[in-house]
């Protein structure tokens, strides 16, 4: 039983970082987009309103940076950031997309669930996306706020994706918001990926069927966190009126944890 358990595991890994490389190119390209759609400076009056002034010894680290959204966000606004991702391919389009956008990132290959860094020694630490995905993720938000320093900030951006495969209500409101895409004449940011071995990948995760944010608080909590801050819904503040059609069932959530 033990051999058919760790070989289940195996395949997840193997499964969900075979999904992601393939969608690298697809998922950049949307990224860039994104990058450059007017709505991004919402993404940096949001971080204005809730961050501090970048410093020179700031030191910065963007957590499953993917193909690198937050971590250009931040170096447009003057931050020295850090880029990492376990996903190789993921890094090389991060680093396109910065030059394309004419900012500098660092990137580095690092797992999101064992960070070579030394306690206490991170200024601030963004995420977007990520914890969901993850097999481990309260190992990953461990080592997050391990690393973090005191006074530091850690914001993590992420939804209850694929939530609705444990809920029937959820299931309808996903439907539905499939349907308000198509009569709104907006692009489906579900069209073109491969959603069933999406799905396939996360009914195995432990995320997609717990309550969040609700989780993230109680974990954060327990790590000795006493200043938590969690926005439950971001979509109208941060999100396109397209990815709002799209994710109207799903909201966008932003926690905040202040050490």
């Amino acid at each position: 039983m033990a051999r058919k358990i760790g070989e289940m595991k195996m395949s997840l890994s193997v499964l969900n970082t075979q999904y992601w490389t393939e969608r690298a190119a697809s998922y950049g390209q949307q990224h860039l987009l994104e990058l450059r759609n007017p709505n991004a400076e919402n993404w940096k009056l949001y971080f204005r309103d809730n961050l501090f002034n970048p410093r020179s010894e700031t030191t910065v680290l963007d957590i499953g940076t993917g193909p690198g959204f937050l971590a250009i966000l931040l170096a447009e606004l003057g931050y020295r950031v850090t880029a990492i991702d376990i996903n190789r391919t993921m890094l090389k389009h991060a680093k396109h997309n910065a030059q394309m956008l004419g900012v500098k990132i660092n990137t580095q290959v690092m797992d999101a669930t064992e960070l070579n860094y030394e306690d206490c020694s991170v200024d601030l630490i963004v995420s977007r996306n990520l914890t969901w995905n993850l097999e481990k993720p309260e190992l990953a938000l461990y080592e997050w706020y391990r690393v973090l320093r005191p006074n530091g900030i850690l914001m993590n951006f992420d939804a209850n994706w694929y939530h609705y495969l444990y809920s029937n209500v959820g299931k309808k409101a996903y439907n539905f918001d499939r349907r308000q895409a198509k009569i709104a004449h907006v692009n489906d940011y579900y069209q073109g990926t491969d959603i069933s071995t999406m799905e396939k990948i996360a009914k195995q995760l432990p995320l997609s069927k717990v309550d969040r944010p609700k989780w993230d608080k109680q974990v954060f909590t327990s790590f000795g966190a006493t200043k938590v801050e969690i926005d439950t819904n971001i979509n109208p503040k941060l999100l396109s009126y397209s990815q709002q059609i799209n994710f109207r069932s799903t909201p966008n959530f932003c926690i905040k944890v202040r050490k």
